[in-house]
């Protein structure tokens, strides 16, 4: 077993006491149910890209909860992909005993699927009668997968035959590397649970560095050379645990975390993409004809390209099956995908690639993480797939027919500055989306309403987007039953009353994604104004409507005084709307008009209510202008959203007019 150079951290159980009776107390650890004692991961890594990583953990439990977590111990594995043995199991009990769980007695079940079918396993381990003060240890070996690409095991023997490494696999495990020589891991330094010492450790070969970096703070870290073996060494202390956030960023945007890789370029790692799947994108007489259809009613080559991708985006539905090796990384037959009307983003992406190709254009798969950028080092950073189209002026315009179902974009708006690594012959560099501006996802909304003496509310809404704003209200529609489709209106505009009454509702072809669905609904609200001696007093319609999460997405995501984490905003919005409301004969606007408009770096919201002619006539603009609100700007984006909500809480009263008594 490798151990750690400085071979001080495999404890003695003597020394494991005094580090648990260290950890604390409930009163340590305020909100926390339990600790992580210490968490040590050491390991090498050989020649051909295999890591050997072993774990060992301990937690010690603080409260009731903090037992129920860890009654039952989860080991996640894919028998294909990567092994992860228990190779002990401990219990520390608060009285100075210690018990050992036979690391043979567990349940070996799948894991729970939604969508993506892909057949890993779970190994369940109960543990009996855990009290408060107890603590649980365990050490595990992992070898094969580390995030998303397959490692392979065993390495070159010094003087053997040279070997094929397109086509090794690990005679030990049965396992495949995708990419013969490609180590790299993501370590993650911060959990919900605090963490009193957490280290990882590597031996690589002197014929094999790595490159690394440790991201979103600091920590301990040491290189030490020898005639054999880097050792690489990170370790940090007393880490204080975190409670998630609504709208938080992912926690490889928003966590302390290790890359770390053992190839030092994205070209090569853009050409091993290519090779893995250059075979997979050959058309037959069926789907050539299926691409002279699709692209036969349009002219330029834009538009032929955006009618391959939407067939691909509409007609392949997103489901996952494991149905060969290299699952993790090897995009299925364009055939079979086309064939099936099914796979995830890699065969949506094939579909489309495989269309295109046909229709004579030069394209490629393109790794991608969705949402969130990817760091300088070249290690497995990527979740998803896209397509990448080379022009024949050599620039590349990317499509993502995974996003596009119901949507008028060929790259959804947000996916804004979002890294890419297309797999080409002579190998790309790291590219990135651009900024989408907020007017490119612009949500407008007009209204018109009237109030009668009685109070009651009527009015007709029309709204229409362009962008985010058009896709998320035409998938609404399209992908719920048809029975509850009122419903979603019911939802929106329950934000200006939860008595309102839906009278009538119409909207365009959601299928028509070549201009901007529109949607019109007619409206009742019984009682909506209180109506006393003369007066009626009620909310401005729109100013409630506008911060429906349907409206304007981020006007009221500002729920809490501060933040620990920054607010992620998925897309910038830019929300126009005006509403004309008819007011009862002989009454008056009381009071002064409302004239509002406050600027902040990130975000601007303004608004202004007049009479003009009988009728009452509001206006309001949202403008979101970053994408991440950092928790320092945070206070200043709820004043803004705050302000917003007075608005839309501030009571506009009406008064009958001298010489307008009831008759």
């Amino acid at each position: 077993m490798i151990q750690d150079r400085e071979n001080d951290f495999i404890k003695s159980d003597d020394e494991k006491r005094k580090l648990i009776d260290a950890a604390g107390s409930e009163k340590d650890h305020k909100g926390a149910d339990a600790v992580i004692v210490f968490d040590h991961t050491w390991g090498d890594v050989e020649v051909s890209g295999l890591g050997n990583l072993y774990n060992n953990r301990m937690v010690k439990l603080l409260t009731d909860k903090g037992i129920a977590d860890f009654s039952v111990l989860r080991f996640d594995y894919d028998p294909r992909s990567y092994i992860n043995d228990v190779l002990s199991l401990r219990i520390h009990r608060k009285e100075g005993g210690i018990e050992d769980v036979d690391v043979t007695t567990y349940r070996d079940v799948m894991q729970p699927e939604s969508m993506l079918y892909w057949r890993v396993k779970m190994k369940l381990y109960e543990l009996p009668h855990l009290r408060s003060g107890d603590a649980v240890e365990w050490t595990t070996f992992k070898k094969g997968f580390n995030v998303a690409y397959l490692n392979n095991d065993g390495g070159e023997t010094p003087g053997a035959a040279p070997i094929d490494t397109d086509t090794w696999v690990d005679p030990k495990t049965g396992i495949k590397p995708p990419m013969y020589g490609a180590f790299f891991d993501i370590v993650y330094f911060r959990e919900r649970l605090p963490i009193k010492d957490k280290r990882y450790t590597l031996l690589a070969p002197r014929s094999m560095p790595l490159s690394h970096e440790y991201y979103f703070g600091d920590c301990r870290m040491s290189c030490l050379i020898d005639d054999e073996f880097y050792t690489y060494s990170w370790e940090k202390k007393d880490i204080d645990g975190y409670k998630p956030e609504e709208r938080m960023p992912g926690q490889q945007s928003a966590m302390p975390k290790l890359l770390v890789s053992s190839i030092h370029d994205w070209k090569s790692k853009s050409r091993w993409f290519f090779r893995v799947n250059q075979n997979q994108f050959h058309w037959n007489d069926d789907i050539e004809k299926l691409a002279k259809e699709i692209t036969a009613p349009w002219q330029t080559d834009e538009e032929k390209a955006t009618a391959c991708l939407h067939w691909a985006a509409q007609e392949v539905r997103y489901i996952g099956f494991s149905i060969g090796p290299g699952e993790g990384y090897t995009l299925h037959p364009g055939t079979m995908s086309i064939g099936e009307r099914g796979g995830v983003c890699k065969d949506i992406a094939g579909a489309c690639i495989t269309l295109m190709r046909a229709a004579g254009y030069e394209v490629y798969p393109a790794q991608t993480q969705a949402l969130f950028p990817v760091n300088r080092v070249p290690a497995d950073q990527f979740d998803h797939c896209v397509v990448a189209w080379r022009k024949p002026d050599g620039t590349w315009e990317m499509l993502d027919p995974t996003w596009a179902p119901y949507s008028m974009n060929i790259w959804d708006t947000a996916e804004a500055q979002q890294n890419y690594l297309i797999g080409t012959p002579e190998g790309e560099d790291l590219g990135q989306t651009k900024l989408f501006t907020p007017e490119e996802s612009k949500m407008t909304i007009q209204t018109s309403s009237s109030l009668a003496e009685d109070g009651t509310l009527t009015g007709q809404v029309r709204w229409l987007g362009l962008g985010r704003s058009d896709s998320i209200h035409r998938s609404m529609r399209a992908m719920q039953p048809a029975v509850g489709a009122d419903r979603a209106y019911q939802r929106i505009l329950e934000s200006i009353d939860p008595g309102v009454e839906i009278l009538k509702a119409e909207h365009t072809d959601e299928e028509d994604l070549y201009k901007s669905y529109e949607n019109n609904v007619e409206y009742r609200i019984a009682n909506y104004a209180f109506v006393d001696n003369g007066e009626m007093s009620f909310h401005i319609p729109l100013a409630r409507l506008i911060r429906a999460p349907q409206m304007a997405r981020y006007l009221s995501m500002a729920n809490t005084p501060e933040r620990k984490f920054d607010l992620f905003v998925i897309f910038l919005q830019l929300v126009e709307s005006e509403e004309i409301l008819t007011i009862p004969d002989g009454y008056e606007l009381a009071g002064k008009p409302v004239k509002v408009k406050i600027v902040k770096d990130t975000a601007e919201y303004e608004a202004a209510l007049t009479e003009v002619d009988g009728k009452l006539k509001f206006t309001a603009r949202f403008i979101i202008k970053v994408r991440t609100i950092t928790k320092e700007q945070y206070k200043e984006f709820k004043e803004l959203t705050d302000k917003a909500k007075a608005v839309a809480e501030r009571w506009i009263t009406l008064r009958r007019k001298p010489g307008h008594g009831v008759k």
